[in-house]
């Protein structure tokens, strides 16, 4: 398999991250939470996430591991040979804010402004 640590993956982690907040927005405001606390909430978990993406270890039964966020071209259940992985330099807690702000302040959330889909027929 081939690990690219290209340009690419800041576009493609930013929009990860997007798409969690937006399931997170929906996910409240379908259990309805006040609006006035979503956006706050928003930031909040999109911090702690990231922070936890960027800097943590979690203890499984295999012991001490990392989490990392990997791309690729292909559906999960199909095979690829092209991996998109960070070099270190992306921070999912510095982008948190940022995209936090992009899905409130230059989008309306309603409209689910990060577009994604599935492979499921």
């Amino acid at each position: 398999m081939k690990i690219l640590n290209e340009d690419e993956y800041e576009e493609m982690a930013a929009a990860f991250q997007c798409i969690q907040i937006q399931t997170l927005y929906k996910s409240l405001k379908e259990n309805g939470v006040d609006s006035g606390k979503i956006r706050k909430i928003c930031e909040d978990y999109s911090f702690q996430l990231g922070h936890t993406l960027d800097n943590e270890w979690i203890e499984s039964e295999e012991g001490k591991v990392y989490p990392v966020i990997g791309f690729t071209r292909q559906p999960q259940n199909k095979e690829t040979n092209e991996l998109y992985m960070t070099n270190g330099s992306f921070s999912f807690s510095d982008y948190a804010m940022g995209n936090v702000s992009w899905f409130f302040d230059q989008n309306d959330p309603d409209e689910s402004p990060q577009k994604h889909g599935t492979n499921l027929k």
